[in-house]
Protein backbone atom coordinates (compact mmCIF):
# COMPACT_ATOMS: atom_id res chain seq x y z
CA UNK A 1 0.00 0.00 0.00
CA UNK A 2 1.09 3.57 -0.60
CA UNK A 3 2.46 5.43 2.39
CA UNK A 4 -0.53 6.83 4.26
CA UNK A 5 -2.39 3.50 4.42
CA UNK A 6 -1.91 0.73 6.97
CA UNK A 7 -3.31 -2.81 7.16
CA UNK A 8 -5.93 -3.45 9.82
CA UNK A 9 -7.30 -6.99 9.51
CA UNK A 10 -8.41 -9.65 7.08
CA UNK A 11 -12.17 -9.95 6.91
CA UNK A 12 -12.49 -13.00 4.66
CA UNK A 13 -10.90 -15.13 1.95
CA UNK A 14 -13.37 -17.07 -0.15
CA UNK A 15 -13.11 -19.35 -3.16
CA UNK A 16 -15.68 -19.25 -5.95
CA UNK A 17 -16.03 -23.05 -5.81
CA UNK A 18 -15.19 -25.92 -3.45
CA UNK A 19 -13.00 -27.15 -6.28
CA UNK A 20 -10.43 -24.51 -5.31
CA UNK A 21 -8.51 -25.54 -2.19
CA UNK A 22 -5.33 -24.64 -0.30
CA UNK A 23 -2.75 -26.74 1.50
CA UNK A 24 -2.37 -24.08 4.21
CA UNK A 25 -3.36 -24.99 7.76
CA UNK A 26 -6.92 -24.01 8.51
CA UNK A 27 -7.73 -23.64 4.82
CA UNK A 28 -8.59 -20.13 3.62
CA UNK A 29 -9.81 -19.13 7.06
CA UNK A 30 -6.38 -19.94 8.48
CA UNK A 31 -4.63 -17.92 5.77
CA UNK A 32 -6.88 -14.93 6.54
CA UNK A 33 -6.07 -15.18 10.24
CA UNK A 34 -2.27 -15.28 9.86
CA UNK A 35 -0.98 -12.74 7.32
CA UNK A 36 2.52 -11.31 7.40
CA UNK A 37 2.51 -7.55 7.95
CA UNK A 38 5.55 -5.26 7.64
CA UNK A 39 6.62 -1.74 6.66
CA UNK A 40 7.49 -2.60 3.04
CA UNK A 41 11.07 -1.55 3.74
CA UNK A 42 10.12 2.04 4.52
CA UNK A 43 11.46 2.12 8.04
CA UNK A 44 9.57 5.24 9.17
CA UNK A 45 6.73 5.18 11.74
CA UNK A 46 4.25 6.10 9.02
CA UNK A 47 5.22 2.93 7.08
CA UNK A 48 4.18 0.48 9.79
CA UNK A 49 1.59 -1.91 8.31
CA UNK A 50 2.06 -0.77 4.73
CA UNK A 51 2.46 -4.28 3.34
CA UNK A 52 0.48 -7.44 3.98
CA UNK A 53 1.25 -10.88 2.53
CA UNK A 54 -0.95 -14.00 2.48
CA UNK A 55 0.71 -17.42 2.06
CA UNK A 56 -1.65 -19.91 0.41
CA UNK A 57 0.81 -22.81 0.22
CA UNK A 58 -0.30 -24.93 -2.70
CA UNK A 59 -3.54 -24.00 -4.46
CA UNK A 60 -5.39 -26.80 -6.24
CA UNK A 61 -8.24 -26.46 -8.72
CA UNK A 62 -9.90 -29.82 -9.36
CA UNK A 63 -12.35 -28.41 -11.88
CA UNK A 64 -11.72 -27.75 -15.53
CA UNK A 65 -12.76 -24.07 -15.34
CA UNK A 66 -11.10 -20.99 -13.92
CA UNK A 67 -11.87 -20.17 -10.30
CA UNK A 68 -11.74 -16.89 -8.37
CA UNK A 69 -10.14 -16.21 -5.01
CA UNK A 70 -11.55 -13.14 -3.21
CA UNK A 71 -9.60 -11.50 -0.39
CA UNK A 72 -11.34 -8.84 1.70
CA UNK A 73 -9.38 -6.84 4.25
CA UNK A 74 -9.56 -3.43 5.90
CA UNK A 75 -6.96 -0.69 5.94
CA UNK A 76 -6.85 2.60 7.80
CA UNK A 77 -6.18 6.01 6.31
CA UNK A 78 -3.53 7.41 8.61
CA UNK A 79 -3.58 10.73 10.43
CA UNK A 80 -0.23 11.56 8.85
CA UNK A 81 1.23 14.69 7.29
CA UNK A 82 0.78 13.58 3.69
CA UNK A 83 -2.87 12.70 4.06
CA UNK A 84 -4.75 15.91 3.39
CA UNK A 85 -7.91 16.75 1.51
CA UNK A 86 -7.54 16.04 -2.20
CA UNK A 87 -4.73 13.49 -1.86
CA UNK A 88 -5.08 10.21 -3.77
CA UNK A 89 -3.50 7.02 -2.39
CA UNK A 90 -2.89 3.90 -4.49
CA UNK A 91 -3.36 0.36 -3.19
CA UNK A 92 -1.85 -2.26 -5.49
CA UNK A 93 -1.35 -6.02 -5.23
CA UNK A 94 1.12 -8.59 -6.59
CA UNK A 95 0.31 -12.30 -7.10
CA UNK A 96 3.37 -14.58 -6.99
CA UNK A 97 3.57 -18.32 -7.61
CA UNK A 98 5.79 -20.94 -9.21
CA UNK A 99 4.23 -19.90 -12.52
CA UNK A 100 5.50 -16.31 -12.21
CA UNK A 101 4.41 -12.92 -10.91
CA UNK A 102 1.33 -10.93 -11.86
CA UNK A 103 0.83 -7.28 -10.86
CA UNK A 104 -2.80 -6.35 -10.38
CA UNK A 105 -4.04 -2.84 -11.26
CA UNK A 106 -4.28 -0.59 -8.19
CA UNK A 107 -7.39 0.81 -6.63
CA UNK A 108 -7.37 4.38 -5.39
CA UNK A 109 -8.41 6.07 -2.19
CA UNK A 110 -9.36 9.76 -2.44
CA UNK A 111 -9.02 11.64 0.85
CA UNK A 112 -11.74 14.06 1.91
CA UNK A 113 -11.85 16.17 5.05
CA UNK A 114 -14.47 18.16 6.96
CA UNK A 115 -13.92 21.86 7.59
CA UNK A 116 -16.17 23.92 9.83
CA UNK A 117 -16.52 27.60 10.61
CA UNK A 118 -17.70 29.37 13.75
CA UNK A 119 -19.31 32.79 13.92
CA UNK A 120 -20.05 34.51 17.21
CA UNK A 121 -22.19 37.63 17.48
CA UNK A 122 -23.81 39.77 20.15
CA UNK A 123 -27.18 41.50 19.92
CA UNK A 124 -25.56 44.81 20.77
CA UNK A 125 -22.19 46.45 20.35
CA UNK A 126 -22.40 48.48 23.57
CA UNK A 127 -23.57 47.46 27.05
CA UNK A 128 -24.15 49.03 30.44
CA UNK A 129 -24.03 47.52 33.93
CA UNK A 130 -26.87 45.01 34.58
CA UNK A 131 -28.00 45.13 30.95
CA UNK A 132 -28.87 41.91 29.13
CA UNK A 133 -27.92 40.92 25.61
CA UNK A 134 -28.08 37.87 23.37
CA UNK A 135 -25.12 35.84 22.17
CA UNK A 136 -25.47 33.75 19.01
CA UNK A 137 -23.02 31.02 17.96
CA UNK A 138 -23.38 29.62 14.44
CA UNK A 139 -21.44 26.68 13.04
CA UNK A 140 -21.48 25.41 9.48
CA UNK A 141 -19.42 23.62 6.86
CA UNK A 142 -17.15 25.85 4.79
CA UNK A 143 -17.13 25.82 1.00
CA UNK A 144 -13.97 23.66 1.13
CA UNK A 145 -15.53 20.98 3.35
CA UNK A 146 -16.00 17.59 1.66
CA UNK A 147 -17.52 15.25 4.23
CA UNK A 148 -19.31 15.02 7.56
CA UNK A 149 -17.67 16.23 10.76
CA UNK A 150 -18.00 14.11 13.88
CA UNK A 151 -18.09 14.87 17.59
CA UNK A 152 -18.27 18.61 16.95
CA UNK A 153 -17.94 20.23 20.38
CA UNK A 154 -18.72 23.92 20.86
CA UNK A 155 -17.63 25.47 24.17
CA UNK A 156 -18.01 28.99 25.46
CA UNK A 157 -16.58 29.86 28.87
CA UNK A 158 -18.27 33.01 30.13
CA UNK A 159 -15.98 35.68 31.59
CA UNK A 160 -16.57 36.81 35.16
CA UNK A 161 -18.24 39.98 33.89
CA UNK A 162 -21.12 38.00 32.37
CA UNK A 163 -23.66 35.60 33.86
CA UNK A 164 -26.01 33.32 31.94
CA UNK A 165 -29.67 34.27 32.21
CA UNK A 166 -31.38 31.12 33.50
CA UNK A 167 -33.61 29.35 31.00
CA UNK A 168 -32.34 31.14 27.89
CA UNK A 169 -29.87 28.56 26.54
CA UNK A 170 -31.13 26.76 23.45
CA UNK A 171 -29.42 24.75 20.71
CA UNK A 172 -32.26 23.91 18.31
CA UNK A 173 -32.74 27.04 16.20
CA UNK A 174 -30.34 25.91 13.47
CA UNK A 175 -30.94 23.37 10.71
CA UNK A 176 -28.98 20.72 12.67
CA UNK A 177 -29.91 20.47 16.35
CA UNK A 178 -27.18 19.73 18.88
CA UNK A 179 -27.33 16.27 20.47
CA UNK A 180 -26.43 17.73 23.87
CA UNK A 181 -26.74 21.31 25.13
CA UNK A 182 -25.64 22.17 28.66
CA UNK A 183 -24.37 24.90 30.96
CA UNK A 184 -22.00 24.05 33.81
CA UNK A 185 -22.33 26.79 36.42
CA UNK A 186 -19.20 25.63 38.26
CA UNK A 187 -16.97 26.18 35.23
CA UNK A 188 -19.22 28.84 33.64
CA UNK A 189 -19.17 26.81 30.42
CA UNK A 190 -21.79 26.56 27.68
CA UNK A 191 -21.29 23.28 25.79
CA UNK A 192 -23.07 21.88 22.74
CA UNK A 193 -22.21 18.64 20.92
CA UNK A 194 -23.16 17.40 17.45
CA UNK A 195 -22.33 13.68 17.14
CA UNK A 196 -22.57 13.84 13.35
CA UNK A 197 -22.58 17.28 11.75
CA UNK A 198 -23.66 16.43 8.23
CA UNK A 199 -22.26 18.05 5.11
CA UNK A 200 -25.14 19.75 3.30
CA UNK A 201 -27.35 19.56 6.37
CA UNK A 202 -27.34 23.29 7.10
CA UNK A 203 -26.01 25.16 10.08
CA UNK A 204 -26.11 24.60 13.81
CA UNK A 205 -26.92 27.42 16.20
CA UNK A 206 -26.61 28.08 19.94
CA UNK A 207 -28.18 31.15 21.54
CA UNK A 208 -28.38 32.45 25.09
CA UNK A 209 -28.75 35.68 27.01
CA UNK A 210 -26.20 37.04 29.45
CA UNK A 211 -26.36 39.78 32.06
CA UNK A 212 -23.51 42.23 32.60
CA UNK A 213 -22.46 41.94 36.26
CA UNK A 214 -19.35 44.13 36.11
CA UNK A 215 -17.93 46.36 33.43
CA UNK A 216 -14.23 47.06 32.92
CA UNK A 217 -13.34 50.27 31.05
CA UNK A 218 -12.38 48.45 27.87
CA UNK A 219 -15.59 46.46 27.62
CA UNK A 220 -16.05 42.68 27.70
CA UNK A 221 -14.58 40.06 25.35
CA UNK A 222 -15.77 36.48 25.09
CA UNK A 223 -14.29 33.68 22.97
CA UNK A 224 -15.96 30.45 21.86
CA UNK A 225 -14.18 27.35 20.52
CA UNK A 226 -15.30 24.65 18.09
CA UNK A 227 -13.46 21.31 17.78
CA UNK A 228 -14.34 18.28 15.66
CA UNK A 229 -12.97 14.94 14.47
CA UNK A 230 -12.79 12.88 11.28
CA UNK A 231 -14.45 9.72 12.62
CA UNK A 232 -17.56 8.91 14.65
CA UNK A 233 -17.02 7.89 18.26
CA UNK A 234 -13.78 8.06 20.21
CA UNK A 235 -10.92 6.94 17.98
CA UNK A 236 -8.20 8.83 19.81
CA UNK A 237 -6.25 5.61 20.49
CA UNK A 238 -4.38 4.06 17.50
CA UNK A 239 -6.38 1.26 15.87
CA UNK A 240 -3.32 -0.87 15.06
CA UNK A 241 0.44 -0.80 15.64
CA UNK A 242 0.84 2.34 13.52
CA UNK A 243 0.83 5.38 15.81
CA UNK A 244 -0.99 7.42 13.15
CA UNK A 245 -3.96 5.05 12.92
CA UNK A 246 -6.29 7.34 14.87
CA UNK A 247 -8.84 9.97 14.02
CA UNK A 248 -7.85 13.47 12.99
CA UNK A 249 -8.86 16.05 15.61
CA UNK A 250 -7.42 19.19 17.16
CA UNK A 251 -4.00 19.38 18.78
CA UNK A 252 -2.56 22.88 19.35
CA UNK A 253 0.99 21.65 18.78
CA UNK A 254 0.27 19.72 15.60
CA UNK A 255 0.59 20.80 11.98
CA UNK A 256 -2.02 18.28 10.81
CA UNK A 257 -4.50 17.93 13.68
CA UNK A 258 -6.09 21.30 12.95
CA UNK A 259 -9.79 20.57 13.38
CA UNK A 260 -10.52 23.59 15.53
CA UNK A 261 -11.62 27.21 15.16
CA UNK A 262 -12.57 30.04 17.49
CA UNK A 263 -14.32 33.37 17.35
CA UNK A 264 -14.42 36.30 19.75
CA UNK A 265 -17.03 38.96 20.31
CA UNK A 266 -16.30 42.18 22.16
CA UNK A 267 -18.91 44.59 23.48
CA UNK A 268 -17.93 48.09 24.45
CA UNK A 269 -19.01 50.21 27.39
CA UNK A 270 -22.17 52.23 26.79
CA UNK A 271 -21.89 55.43 28.78
CA UNK A 272 -25.01 57.00 27.32
CA UNK A 273 -26.27 58.46 24.08
CA UNK A 274 -24.44 61.60 23.05
CA UNK A 275 -25.83 64.97 24.09
CA UNK A 276 -27.27 66.17 20.80
CA UNK A 277 -28.46 69.58 21.86
CA UNK A 278 -27.22 72.91 23.14
CA UNK A 279 -29.17 75.34 25.29
CA UNK A 280 -32.16 76.64 23.29
CA UNK A 281 -32.25 80.30 22.35
CA UNK A 282 -28.72 80.83 23.71
CA UNK A 283 -25.45 81.05 21.78
CA UNK A 284 -22.94 78.50 23.08
CA UNK A 285 -19.26 79.37 22.83
CA UNK A 286 -17.40 76.45 21.20
CA UNK A 287 -14.01 78.13 20.99
CA UNK A 288 -12.62 75.95 23.79
CA UNK A 289 -14.40 72.73 22.75
CA UNK A 290 -12.13 69.98 21.38
CA UNK A 291 -12.38 69.63 17.64
CA UNK A 292 -13.65 66.40 16.13
CA UNK A 293 -13.07 65.09 12.62
CA UNK A 294 -16.05 63.28 11.16
CA UNK A 295 -15.76 60.57 8.52
CA UNK A 296 -17.20 61.45 5.13
CA UNK A 297 -19.66 58.86 3.81
CA UNK A 298 -19.35 59.58 0.11
CA UNK A 299 -22.45 61.71 -0.27
CA UNK A 300 -24.89 59.62 1.78
CA UNK A 301 -27.92 61.77 2.66
CA UNK A 302 -30.82 61.54 5.12
CA UNK A 303 -34.26 62.66 3.95
CA UNK A 304 -37.39 62.83 6.13
CA UNK A 305 -40.15 64.26 3.90
CA UNK A 306 -42.70 64.82 6.67
CA UNK A 307 -40.21 66.97 8.62
CA UNK A 308 -38.64 68.73 5.63
CA UNK A 309 -35.21 67.23 6.39
CA UNK A 310 -32.62 66.56 3.69
CA UNK A 311 -29.12 66.63 5.22
CA UNK A 312 -25.73 64.88 4.83
CA UNK A 313 -24.76 61.92 7.01
CA UNK A 314 -21.24 61.90 8.48
CA UNK A 315 -19.50 59.26 10.60
CA UNK A 316 -18.94 60.01 14.28
CA UNK A 317 -16.05 57.97 15.75
CA UNK A 318 -16.43 56.14 19.06
CA UNK A 319 -13.64 57.15 21.44
CA UNK A 320 -13.42 55.81 24.99
CA UNK A 321 -17.07 54.78 24.84
CA UNK A 322 -18.32 58.22 23.77
CA UNK A 323 -19.17 60.13 20.60
CA UNK A 324 -18.32 63.80 20.26
CA UNK A 325 -21.18 65.36 18.28
CA UNK A 326 -20.36 68.96 19.24
CA UNK A 327 -19.48 69.92 15.68
CA UNK A 328 -22.28 68.16 13.78
CA UNK A 329 -24.06 71.39 12.92
CA UNK A 330 -26.88 70.67 10.47
CA UNK A 331 -25.65 67.18 9.64
CA UNK A 332 -26.82 63.78 10.82
CA UNK A 333 -24.19 61.74 12.64
CA UNK A 334 -23.87 58.00 12.11
CA UNK A 335 -22.62 56.61 15.43
CA UNK A 336 -19.66 54.27 14.95
CA UNK A 337 -20.41 50.85 16.41
CA UNK A 338 -23.79 50.62 14.73
CA UNK A 339 -24.48 49.35 11.21
CA UNK A 340 -23.66 51.66 8.31
CA UNK A 341 -26.81 53.35 6.95
CA UNK A 342 -28.51 51.19 4.29
CA UNK A 343 -26.78 48.00 5.49
CA UNK A 344 -28.40 45.15 7.39
CA UNK A 345 -28.44 45.73 11.14
CA UNK A 346 -29.30 48.66 13.38
CA UNK A 347 -27.98 52.00 12.07
CA UNK A 348 -28.03 54.70 14.75
CA UNK A 349 -28.16 58.31 13.55
CA UNK A 350 -28.22 61.39 15.73
CA UNK A 351 -28.79 65.07 15.11
CA UNK A 352 -29.02 68.27 17.13
CA UNK A 353 -32.31 69.37 18.64
CA UNK A 354 -30.79 72.82 19.12
CA UNK A 355 -27.55 74.07 17.66
CA UNK A 356 -24.73 76.01 19.25
CA UNK A 357 -26.30 79.21 17.85
CA UNK A 358 -29.39 78.59 20.00
CA UNK A 359 -31.56 77.95 16.97
CA UNK A 360 -33.45 74.76 16.22
CA UNK A 361 -31.46 71.84 14.86
CA UNK A 362 -32.47 69.34 12.16
CA UNK A 363 -33.95 66.84 14.67
CA UNK A 364 -35.99 69.36 16.69
CA UNK A 365 -39.28 67.81 15.48
CA UNK A 366 -38.17 64.18 15.63
CA UNK A 367 -40.88 63.41 18.20
CA UNK A 368 -43.54 64.21 15.58
CA UNK A 369 -42.69 61.17 13.47
CA UNK A 370 -45.49 58.63 13.55
CA UNK A 371 -46.03 55.04 12.46
CA UNK A 372 -45.68 54.66 8.70
CA UNK A 373 -43.84 57.93 8.06
CA UNK A 374 -41.11 57.58 5.46
CA UNK A 375 -37.40 58.04 6.08
CA UNK A 376 -35.09 57.84 3.06
CA UNK A 377 -31.35 57.21 2.94
CA UNK A 378 -29.77 58.23 -0.37
CA UNK A 379 -26.62 56.17 -0.88
CA UNK A 380 -24.53 55.49 -3.98
CA UNK A 381 -27.31 55.96 -6.53
CA UNK A 382 -30.02 54.13 -4.58
CA UNK A 383 -32.88 55.24 -2.32
CA UNK A 384 -33.32 53.10 0.80
CA UNK A 385 -36.86 53.65 2.01
CA UNK A 386 -37.67 53.06 5.67
CA UNK A 387 -40.98 53.30 7.52
CA UNK A 388 -41.31 54.41 11.13
CA UNK A 389 -42.43 51.65 13.48
CA UNK A 390 -41.98 53.30 16.90
CA UNK A 391 -41.28 56.68 18.48
CA UNK A 392 -40.46 56.68 22.18
CA UNK A 393 -38.78 58.68 24.93
CA UNK A 394 -36.01 56.93 26.88
CA UNK A 395 -33.31 57.62 29.44
CA UNK A 396 -29.91 58.79 28.13
CA UNK A 397 -28.24 55.57 29.31
CA UNK A 398 -30.72 53.18 27.65
CA UNK A 399 -28.44 50.72 25.82
CA UNK A 400 -31.43 49.21 23.98
CA UNK A 401 -30.97 51.98 21.42
CA UNK A 402 -28.07 49.91 20.08
CA UNK A 403 -29.78 46.52 20.13
CA UNK A 404 -28.87 44.16 17.32
CA UNK A 405 -31.19 43.69 14.34
CA UNK A 406 -30.93 41.12 11.57
CA UNK A 407 -32.78 43.30 9.06
CA UNK A 408 -31.95 46.89 8.11
CA UNK A 409 -33.26 49.34 10.73
CA UNK A 410 -32.70 53.04 11.35
CA UNK A 411 -32.67 54.42 14.88
CA UNK A 412 -32.83 58.22 15.02
CA UNK A 413 -31.91 59.83 18.35
CA UNK A 414 -31.99 63.37 19.69
CA UNK A 415 -32.30 65.17 23.03
CA UNK A 416 -35.44 66.17 24.95
CA UNK A 417 -36.31 68.10 28.15
CA UNK A 418 -33.58 70.66 28.64
CA UNK A 419 -32.67 71.32 32.31
CA UNK A 420 -31.38 74.87 32.84
CA UNK A 421 -29.91 74.02 36.26
CA UNK A 422 -27.65 71.29 34.94
CA UNK A 423 -27.40 72.55 31.36
CA UNK A 424 -28.22 69.04 30.15
CA UNK A 425 -31.08 67.21 28.50
CA UNK A 426 -32.87 64.67 30.69
CA UNK A 427 -34.34 62.43 28.01
CA UNK A 428 -33.80 61.13 24.50
CA UNK A 429 -36.32 60.87 21.66
CA UNK A 430 -35.87 57.61 19.74
CA UNK A 431 -37.58 56.98 16.40
CA UNK A 432 -37.11 53.52 14.89
CA UNK A 433 -37.80 52.63 11.25
CA UNK A 434 -37.44 49.45 9.20
CA UNK A 435 -36.31 49.15 5.58
CA UNK A 436 -39.31 48.47 3.31
CA UNK A 437 -37.86 49.03 -0.15
CA UNK A 438 -34.96 50.08 -2.35
CA UNK A 439 -35.27 52.19 -5.49
CA UNK A 440 -32.59 52.89 -8.08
Amino acid sequence: MQSGLSFMECASITASSPALTTSAAGSFTGVCASPTVDDAGGGAPVDVGRRVAFDFGTLTNTSRVDQTLTIVYTAVVLDSAGNVSGTTLANGAVWSSDSGTQTLPPVFVFIVEPELSLEKSASTSLVSLNSKFKITLTIQHTAASQTNAYDAVLTDVLPLELELVTGTLECVSGAQNADTCTYDAATRTVRAVWNNFALGGGNGRVTFFVRVTSLPPGGVSNTAYLLWTSLPGDVSVPQNSNIFSKERDYDPGSAIDVYGVSDTVTVGVFSGTPATGFAPNVVTDLSQAPKETYAQTGGVMLEIPSLGINIPIVGVPLKNGEWNVTWLGNQAGWLEGSAFPSWSGNSVLTGHVYGANGLTGPFVNLARLKYGDKIIVHAYGSKYIYEVRANTVVEPDDAAIFRHEEKAWLTLVTCKEYDEKTNTYKKRVVARAVLVGVEQ
